[in-house]
């Protein structure tokens, strides 16, 4: 958009992109740029301030086939996980590490995101909107959401299969620019995630099952990690 950049992922062969809600605040007609460069321009028809996922028809897309996605089963801590997106502009890039909680609640006060992945895999400003991937199933399972300030390891993804059904009800019955426009705004008339972000480091997890294992952190990009399994 004008104002920001992030990244997302197509969801459905109708054209449908998915990415979050605030990557496109303020944008009633982002712009979509493919992997291969091209640009279109997209209209916003699904927006959600809750779970922070919003849905861009891109007609020129229609016909292309998505990604293979998990929409229905829960995925479990451990499993090898792939970000794909645009941290900080460097288009197509991917970091890898694992699914390392289930089930958090991240506390945004007064915002609380349930349910959502904690991933160690690094994700920067930018890769928001981007999906994640299991590796060993080759499927797209979460969206990439937000990361930790003070660390390189703790961010959260929004699971798939949380937001299938709003998704698929916006496919059905898009969203008026009226509607859409009205959630931009807090009720201090700011922009609802510029105020959020803005406070970020008060945030912190709660609830839910992850594991608090430093191998699983460091096994990517800690060369330490990697001279202890040598010798």
């Amino acid at each position: 958009t004008d104002d920001n950049q992030g990244s997302g992922f197509l969801y459905d062969s109708g054209g449908y992109v998915i990415t979050n809600a605030h990557v496109v605040e303020g944008s009633l007609n982002p712009v979509v740029r493919t992997k291969n460069g091209r640009e279109y321009e997209g209209n916003l028809i699904g927006y959600s301030n809750e779970i922070d996922v919003a849905l861009i028809h891109v007609p020129q897309l229609k016909g292309e086939n998505p990604f293979p996605q998990e929409k229905n089963a829960e995925s479990e801590v451990g499993i090898e996980v792939v970000a794909l997106g645009t941290p900080l502009g460097n288009e197509n890039i991917a970091s890898f590490g694992y699914l390392t909680g289930v089930n958090r609640t991240f506390h945004l006060p007064p915002h609380k995101f349930k349910n959502v992945y904690q991933i160690s895999a690094p994700i920067e400003p930018g890769n928001s909107g981007g999906p994640l991937l299991s590796l060993n199933e080759s499927k797209i399972i979460a969206i990439n959401a937000a990361k930790r300030i003070d660390v390189d390891n703790i961010a959260f993804s929004i699971p798939l299969k949380q937001v299938v059904p709003l998704v698929n009800e916006w496919m059905q019955y898009p969203m008026s620019k009226t509607e859409i426009s009205s959630l931009f705004y807090d009720q201090d008339g700011n922009f609802y995630y510029e105020f959020l972000w803005s406070i970020i480091e008060h945030y912190f997890f709660d609830d839910g099952y992850f594991l608090d294992d430093e191998d699983y952190h460091n096994y990517w990009y800690d060369e330490d990690y990697w001279d202890s399994i040598d010798e």
